[in-house]
Order: C-alpha cells, then structure tokens, then sequence
C-alpha cells in the first residue's frame, strides 16, 4: 500500500501478518526495543524540526504559533499541541 502526504511525498507500507504468540521471548524483547529506538530517533527529530521552525520565525519575527510551526515542519497543529507544546514554553 502506498500513502501519500500533504506535500505529496509517497510512503510504503507493508503489512506483516504473524502471531505474536509464536514469537520466542527475546524476538518479541527484540522487536520491543526496535519500536523504542525508532521512537525515539523520530521524536527528537521532530523537536528539532519544531525548534528550528521557531527560531525561523523569531529571527523573522513573526509571531510564533502552533499552526505557523506546523506548517513549516509538515506536521498537524493538534500533533504539535498534543505531543510537542514544551516547546513554546
């Protein structure tokens, strides 16, 4: 399946179908602590990406709000007021 975004960049998707149960102990404490590096590489990417966008529009000095950020990063305003509002602090 192939999904595209708001700015038109295309992502792939491949679904993989398994029973978890079968999966030994240390398969599934692998793949636990794959979903949390990933995670976390994403999520501070993403603060980046918003801190920068703040510095742009303070050096330009606009006003800073949740919905200019979100569209310099490409990310939803509700994302960034969910996930992200430490950052306008």
């Amino acid at each position: 399946m192939v999904l595209t975004d708001k700015q038109g960049k295309a992502t792939e998707y491949l679904w993989m179908n398994f029973d978890p149960d079968q999966l030994s102990h240390s398969a599934r404490k692998s793949m636990q602590t794959g979903a949390m590096q990933t995670h976390q590489k994403r999520t501070i990417q993403t603060e980046g990406q918003i801190t920068l966008a703040i510095r742009k529009l303070r050096a330009e000095e606009k006003k800073v709000t949740r919905t200019a950020v979100a569209e310099l990063v490409g990310i939803s305003r509700e994302q960034i007021s969910r996930r992200y509002s430490h950052l306008f602090l």
